[in-house]
């Protein structure tokens, strides 16, 4: 009786993009899936009241896949799977991800300093710099901090839009 299921993979891993794709499939056939909501493409890309036969680049038109970053962060081979799972299902599936032309400015909002208590903002911190290896310069932590705030906030406004438009 969810209102809301959340479903993520570590991005390299082909079986978590499978049973994402087949996890969609399923709760579709079973009429549980009302909008998909992912952040690979931005908000306002929506697939509503396409049919159920468009084609993979009729799908990437309409959720403005490459102003996502799907052109390339986002492999279409990984993710199309799950989102024409949707589409052919009848369910929407809706971009929650930022504008990339908001992205730049995100970077220096400092109100998402403070968006989480200190330990929270320090294991988003951390996550960043392991979940890069090490690689990025410290530099780029708290401005990569904020972006993934401000995608997670566009991204629960949509959903909760689609929970509410559910009914």
């Amino acid at each position: 009786d969810a209102k809301l299921i959340s479903l993520g993979e570590q991005h390299d891993q082909v079986a978590h993009h499978q049973w994402e794709a087949q996890t969609v499939a399923l709760l579709a056939a079973q009429q549980r899936l009302s909008a998909l909501v992912i952040e690979m493409a931005p908000a306002g890309g929506s697939t509503a009241g396409m049919p159920h036969s468009a084609s993979d680049e009729q799908v990437r038109d309409a959720l403005q896949w490459s102003q996502g970053g799907g052109a390339g962060g986002w492999p279409w081979k990984d993710y199309g799977p799950m989102v024409m799972n949707a589409v052919r299902a009848g369910v929407p599936v809706l971009g929650g991800n930022l504008p990339r032309a908001q992205m730049k400015q995100i970077m220096g909002e400092t109100r998402y300093d403070s968006h989480l208590p200190a330990s929270g903002w320090q294991l988003q911190l951390d996550a960043i710099k392991d979940g890069h290896c090490g690689l990025l310069p410290e530099s780029q932590f708290t401005p990569m901090a904020r972006i993934q705030l401000a995608r997670d906030e566009a991204m629960a406004g949509v959903t909760v839009a689609a929970v509410k438009n559910a009914g």
